[in-house]
């Protein structure tokens, strides 16, 4: 006999499977799918929902069950709410999703601070629930005046230019000390979608974990089309002494 059952405490009621039953069945937790198996699976429900909306949505919702394994919101959104909306895609193209995504938090927008923890998840991965198509910001665009030349400079050598060239030289040698082992720390950046409530130039951006004594003096990144031992140098940063 195969039982299925709903995690104990709220939104779910009866009583608490485990305590009751534990002891006649073999019980097994099962969690929810990780990214990659969510993603594939949705493609099937949705074949014809473009891939970065099933990446938001797997992404967004992801965060919301952490949000609710961490007390911060009491109703873990399951796979049932994603597999809905991609099949409601699926069926009507045409139709926005932060209309779709309404369907299952419109329920949630009755409290007010229930509804500013979900949209700003889902600002962040770029679900534009509560954007309007006038809402949009562009910086304004001013004329750059033609091309003229203002001036130019010339090399003004007096007398003998040859032997102002021959400059004498010294050769030292130089010792080297190292190499130097630094202190290599990583912190995760989230990419917040810029694009979710209004429409602007920037289309992402990342904060940077700083503290008030931190300096940054450098930052590298990658594009991905080369081969580096990091795919990301998290910036160097100098504190006060």
């Amino acid at each position: 006999m195969l039982v299925l059952a709903n995690r104990p405490g709220f939104p779910f009621l009866g009583n608490d499977f485990f305590g009751a039953l534990g002891d006649i069945f073999s019980c097994h937790a099962v969690d929810n799918p990780k990214p990659q198996a969510e993603l594939a699976m949705l493609k099937q429900y949705g074949p014809d929902v473009p891939e970065a909306t099933l990446q938001k949505l797997v992404a967004a919702f992801g965060e919301l069950r952490s949000m609710a394994d961490q007390g911060t919101i009491t109703y873990p959104y399951s796979t049932r709410e994603v597999v809905n909306i991609v099949k409601h895609l699926q069926k009507f193209p045409n139709e926005g999703l932060a209309n779709v995504v309404r369907n299952v938090f419109d329920f949630d927008s009755y409290n007010k601070d229930m509804r500013e923890v979900l949209i700003e998840a889902l600002h962040k991965h770029g679900i534009p629930i509560g954007a309007k198509p006038t809402s949009v910001n562009l910086a304004k665009e001013l004329p750059l005046p033609e091309v003229r030349m203002t001036g130019y400079w010339t090399l003004n050598q007096g007398g003998n230019a040859r032997r102002k060239l021959l400059c004498p030289t010294e050769t030292r040698t130089i010792d080297v000390k190292g190499p130097a082992f630094l202190r290599v720390q990583s912190y995760p950046c989230n990419r917040q979608e810029s694009r979710a409530l209004s429409f602007t130039e920037e289309k992402a951006h990342w904060q940077i974990p700083m503290n008030e004594v931190n300096i940054i003096c450098d930052v590298v990144s990658s594009d991905g089309t080369k081969d580096f031992t990091r795919p990301w140098s998290v910036p160097t940063q100098l504190k006060h002494i």
